[in-house]
């Protein structure tokens, strides 16, 4: 799933609700998240959705994906290093165990 964060002269963008609150918490920003339905393009321009287009997506399989576990002790800590890269170190008190557990 791709979720967008639509905020003034922004368009942020991820794979989750939860990074797209937490990105909006940091920069102090709030605006509506909206997922983007499978088949849309959208144009994106000055921080803003320019443009829509839609389209029939061609089926897609992967042979032997590379198994990823978002609960594991080693996604854990990168999400954590993450974070103290972008506190400089010094994480906030009020981020909470949530994003951190996955």
């Amino acid at each position: 799933p791709l979720y967008l964060m639509l905020i003034p002269h922004t368009v942020l963008f991820a794979s989750t609700e939860e990074a797209l609150r937490f990105a909006g918490h940091v920069l102090g920003a709030r605006g509506d998240i909206v997922e983007v339905p499978e088949g849309t393009l959208y144009e994106l321009r000055g921080g803003q959705v320019r443009h829509l287009m839609r389209y029939q997506p061609q089926p897609f399989t992967e042979k032997d994906p590379v198994p990823y576990d978002h609960a594991s002790p080693q996604a854990r800590l990168a999400r954590l290093k993450v974070l103290e890269e972008a506190f400089g170190g010094t994480l906030p008190h009020d981020l909470g165990e949530h994003w951190l557990a996955g």
